[in-house]
């Protein structure tokens, strides 16, 4: 009663302006408080399709006493059939990662050089540092000519790691640019393709690539379950080999094989999640568009992206000072520093209009900061 006696010693305008000065304040409190919108990571945080999580309880039930299938028969054959490859020349593992280590284990020996576009997805040349064996990374490459010219200089390699579409950048090969650096590398250096993010790229292009490696020796595509279909937990992966990779393929799969939860919560996705994965694959092509159309006519560059993630530069603003000032504006990116590009940033795309106008809104701020040049 007491606060509202002091309101009686006031004018009407004096009454407004208090209540409207705690509106402010109860505003910019409740602003203070939104959370960090965290855009570093390229895997779908949406909850998983409702069978998924039901298959992976009903097989955990079942599964703490019986011993998983080794080579993950069921889950072989259907990616087999959808890729129109025997099933021998198809392994099934601990999601893509599990996978390229396992296959640089295979084709290359400690010591020996394996060969990297860079930049790349971070973890490569980690991985290929945990076989003994030393990452070359090929930097200022991009396109089949300056990739092949960059493994010549490099020299003599067993392998070859690509990621297409790219993680940071999102750039893409396409199939016959695939096939053309193929045909361009060495007989003797084999080409492992990371295909994690391939679903964003669209069906006509894994149709393609299923073309390209069921017929081209020397190929191999690592695909994953953990990235568009948001189900990173899984641990899931599978490569297809071309015609003569049967001795290689049967030396990846893990000793006991992926763990039966695992498979069963795969074999669910493949028979009921496509549309989920499909509606979240055109969300996130549709936010990105819209992205770029926010951007056009200011000074951010965007790079083409076929994936879920974009690199982007302010010019004149280094890629810390820009992750800087987008995480002050509350978004969180990768500082494509940490790849060797002290000039971009990378930031995946949710399908949702509030990320994107978020990233939107923090990008044009930052680029704000810097006076146009009389180009401009």
């Amino acid at each position: 009663m007491d606060r509202y006696r002091s309101y009686s010693e006031l004018t009407d305008e004096e009454v407004r302006a208090d209540f409207k000065a705690q509106a402010d304040e109860r505003r910019e409190k409740e602003l203070s408080r939104v959370e960090l919108l965290d855009l570093t990571s390229s895997t779908a945080d949406e909850l998983p399709h409702p069978a998924v999580a039901a298959a992976i309880s009903f097989a955990a039930k079942r599964a703490l006493n019986h011993e998983s299938d080794p080579i993950s028969s069921e889950l072989r054959d259907r990616f087999a059939a959808e890729a129109g490859i025997p099933n021998a020349r198809v392994g099934v593992g601990a999601g893509a990662s599990g996978l390229l280590t396992a296959l640089v284990t295979a084709l290359a020996d400690s010591g020996d050089r394996i060969l990297i576009p860079w930049p790349a997805y971070r973890l490569h040349p980690v991985l290929v540092r945990t076989v003994g064996a030393t990452p070359i990374p090929l930097e200022g490459t991009s396109g089949v000519e300056s990739l092949i010219s960059g493994a010549e200089k490099a020299g003599s390699s067993p392998v070859l790691i690509l990621t297409n579409p790219n993680d940071p950048d999102g750039s893409l090969l396409s199939a016959a640019e695939v096939a053309s650096l193929r045909d361009g590398l060495p007989a003797t250096t084999t080409l492992v393709v990371d295909e994690a993010l391939v679903d964003y790229a669209g069906e006509d292009h894994i149709r393609e690539m299923n073309d390209l490696v069921a017929g081209t020796e020397g190929l191999y595509l690592v695909r994953s379950l953990s990235k568009a279909w948001g189900l990173s937990g899984l641990r899931v992966g599978w490569v297809l080999g071309g015609p003569d990779s049967e001795d290689i393929i049967a030396r990846l799969a893990p000793v006991l094989g992926v763990p039966m939860p695992s498979e069963a919560g795969a074999l669910a996705a493949l028979e009921d999640a496509r549309p989920q994965r499909d509606a979240r694959v055109k969300a996130v092509t549709r936010q990105r568009e819209r992205l770029e159309s926010l951007l056009r006519g200011t000074t951010v560059e965007l790079q083409p992206s076929a994936s879920n993630l974009v690199w982007a530069r302010v010019p004149g603003i280094s890629s810390e000072a820009l992750a800087a000032k987008l995480r002050e504006a509350g978004v969180l990116v990768r500082d494509g520093a940490e790849v060797g590009d002290a000039e971009h940033i990378c930031a995946a795309v949710r399908g949702d209009e509030t990320a994107t106008d978020r990233l939107a809104e923090g990008l044009v701020a930052a680029a704000a900061t810097q006076p146009r040049s009389s180009a401009d």
